[in-house]
């Protein structure tokens, strides 16, 4: 097995774990199902119907969190390969590129005020640190340019790295 040149690793903040969503659902549920007993005694029906219809969007909710509470991104550099892996909501995305041609990027969330770094290689590219605050992405961002700039000035296979020359014309 190769050894890893790089490995970053970042995982949702999950206070809550599923067996405490649990509780405070049921706990809540309880509690509205007592107050809306009282409503419903003095007549005043319409009023369990929205405390039921507060603690099914609550269940909704959690359960959204449960779903995104797994989420993660795995950055792996490994000679002159790049691996990122990401688990968005339970969807798992893997993208591989040669180090040589990947560009690293910082993008800017429209709206939202926030950013994550974009890989691109090939056409193809992939989101990932959106679990990242500004300063970790700025840190991680930097470490990953710095090793693709390593990288690219000296190949794997021994050679002179390969300086492109820039012709300038001159003005008049």
């Amino acid at each position: 097995m190769k050894a890893v040149d790089f490995s970053f690793v970042s995982r949702r903040n999950d206070s809550l774990p599923a067996m405490g969503r649990r509780v405070v659902v049921a706990s809540l549920a309880c509690i509205a199902f007592f107050i809306s007993m009282l409503f419903i005694s003095e007549g005043a029906w319409v009023v369990a119907l929205f405390l039921f219809l507060a603690v099914a969007g609550l269940h909704t909710a959690f359960q959204y969190l449960g779903r995104c509470s797994g989420d993660f991104d795995e950055v792996t550099v490994r000679d002159d390969r790049i691996f990122v892996t990401t688990r968005s909501a339970g969807r798992y995305a893997n993208f591989e590129c040669n180090r040589y041609w990947a560009r690293l990027a910082v993008e800017r969330a429209a709206g939202v005020g926030t950013s994550m770094l974009v890989l691109h290689s090939g056409g193809k590219r992939i989101a990932f640190g959106a679990h990242l605050n500004s300063e970790e992405q700025a840190s991680l961002a930097f470490c990953l340019r710095r090793i693709l700039a390593a990288r690219q000035a000296f190949p794997a296979n021994g050679e002179e790295p390969v300086h492109q020359s820039q012709s300038h014309s001159p003005t008049r």
